[in-house]
């Protein structure tokens, strides 16, 4: 999610649920980790686009289907 110009917030809810502000320069790095640790046995992952993420109940949310 886009905070301001050069900082992003990354939701992680998955196998761990964790959020982390990221300046644009270390957002690579930081998925590049992330996805390391929630897929540690994969080498390719889905990437699409999602409807706003609520702010006032994150978990429990409807998901995209693919």
């Amino acid at each position: 999610m886009r905070r301001t110009e050069t900082v992003y917030e990354i939701i992680e809810e998955g196998f761990f649920c964790d959020r982390f502000s990221v300046e644009a320069s270390g957002l690579k790095k930081s998925l590049r980790v992330m996805i390391k640790k929630e897929f540690p046995r994969s080498h390719k992952i889905w990437v699409y686009a999602m409807e706003p993420y609520p702010q006032e109940e994150p978990h429990g949310t409807e998901r995209k289907k693919i």
